[in-house]
């Protein structure tokens, strides 16, 4: 699912890009002139057109990054129901509590121990049972 947020982020971008005629070796070669950087970039000028808009689109792409992981992560669940619906499933339902087991007629003393001078305190009988949430 998360492959696919990347894509359905970077199609648009990478379109923009390309559909309106951003030429990424003459930017980059651009903004590293008013970076000042010294670096010799000369080689960006022998990589295909649409290779390094791509690369600026991964880029790009990465800044979204904040909007993208919270919608990715609230929709998770939902995705997963609808998949396992789908594949002929069940939709999981919310699990009811079971009745708490009957308690033994006579428990058993335990043997006196050496050195536990002190009473025990009692014991919680009941055990809790651990629900799952999500898909």
């Amino acid at each position: 699912m998360y492959v696919g947020a990347n894509v359905v982020t970077f199609v648009p971008i990478f379109g923009a890009l390309t559909l309106g005629g951003v030429d990424g070796p003459e930017l980059i070669l651009w903004a590293a002139d008013r970076l000042e950087i010294t670096y010799d970039l000369s080689f960006i000028n022998t990589i295909h057109k649409d290779l390094v808009n791509a690369f600026i689109a991964l880029e790009l792409n990465a800044w979204v990054e904040p909007v993208r992981l919270p919608a990715v992560i609230a929709y998770t669940p939902r995705a997963s129901r609808w998949l396992k619906a789908r594949r002929g499933g069940e939709v999981p339902v919310e699990a009811e509590p079971e009745p708490a087991p009957e308690e033994p007629a006579a428990p058993t003393p335990e043997p006196a121990s050496e050195l536990a001078s002190a009473p025990k305190p009692p014991r919680n009988e009941k055990r809790r049972r651990r629900r799952r949430r999500g898909g």
